[in-house]
């Protein structure tokens, strides 16, 4: 009994020593200044998919005129402290919208339909 489970556990040592001998030689994703939060040197676009219902417009932008789903204060400091400009590919007004256009995407190809 004791042998089958030292039998078992080889293929998980092997793993586990695998891993950790990977781990020394993996590059960080962070190379030179390790600040995560540093701006960019050049323009990063990034474009999302989101739902906002005529609930946001009614009472959040409501209290904020000058300012849109697409942009805001948010788009605005991920611009100026990031370099990051936000864009949506779409933006649905319901969950049930949101799911149609998701699966229209992956039936259709992902990059195809959201291009």
């Amino acid at each position: 009994m004791e042998k089958k489970k030292i039998i078992a556990m080889l293929p998980l040592v092997g793993l586990l020593l695998a891993s950790s001998c990977a781990n020394q030689n993996s590059v960080s994703i962070i190379e030179g200044d390790k600040d995560p939060f540093k701006k960019y040197d050049e323009e990063v676009n990034v474009e999302l998919v989101r739902i906002a219902d005529s609930t946001i417009e009614s009472t959040v932008l409501n209290y904020y005129p000058d300012e849109t789903i697409t942009n805001n204060r948010f788009t605005e400091l991920y611009k100026n402290k990031l370099n990051l400009t936000i864009s949506y590919k779409f933006i649905a007004a319901n969950n049930e919208d949101y799911q149609n256009k998701i699966v229209q995407g992956i039936v259709n190809g992902i990059g195809e339909y959201l291009s």
